[in-house]
């Protein structure tokens, strides 16, 4: 995010835009995660999305090949797409993402896997699939339609997005995932008693 935002900004505007996003994301999440807890949730809730929004079918492809989105998807997330997609389209992301906050995440990622869903479902193998997902990114010439594409995408609303992230956290949550949350759990709770102490100690 910093390096878009210093393609239009100068340094001191880009640090009080990015400090502007970090202090909303500490109030409602808007912009994005701010622990790890919550970013294995919304990482997991995009599953949901794809099974709803894109296709079942697709969802179980995907178990049945052992293919994990969250080996492309992660990244796209983290990166804000940057180094997947063309790079004049991030732009096009940045500013829906500075209106509409992290859900244009979910859109767009939604909108790719439903653009190249036939040709998913004809691969036999994970590895198969990360390396046409990953080339299907690369190559969506068009921003314009992949907004379109991202936007035709219906009934995202955050109160879904807390409906789904309340049934993993709930008994619907795997044991795996159980797992991975109390980790990350424990991970921020010692993280916050070392920089409690680190402070006290000066």
């Amino acid at each position: 995010m910093a390096q878009l935002f210093l393609l239009h900004l100068n340094e001191n505007e880009c640090y009080h835009c990015l400090a502007a996003v970090i202090v909303r994301a500490k109030e409602d999440r808007f912009f994005l995660t701010t622990n790890k807890t919550r970013n294995i949730l919304f990482m997991e809730t995009f599953k949901d999305l794809v099974r709803e929004k894109v296709s079942s079918k697709l969802s179980k492809h995907f178990l049945t090949t052992g293919t994990n989105m969250s080996s492309f998807a992660s990244k796209w997330f983290d990166r804000m797409f940057v180094g997947s997609i063309p790079y004049w389209s991030v732009h096009r992301i940045l500013d829906t993402y500075l209106n509409e906050g992290n859900k244009i995440l979910y859109r767009v990622g939604l909108a790719l896997l439903k653009s190249c869903t036939k040709q998913l479902l004809s691969l036999p193998h994970a590895d198969a699939i990360q390396e046409e997902v990953q080339a299907f990114a690369s190559t969506f010439k068009r921003g314009d339609i992949l907004m379109d594409d991202s936007f035709s995408i219906r009934n995202l609303s955050r109160s879904h997005f807390d409906y789904l992230e309340a049934k993993r956290t709930g008994c619907d949550m795997s044991d795996s995932l159980q797992d991975r949350v109390r980790k990350a759990a424990v991970d921020e709770d010692d993280f916050g008693d070392h920089e409690y102490k680190k402070d006290a100690s000066m």
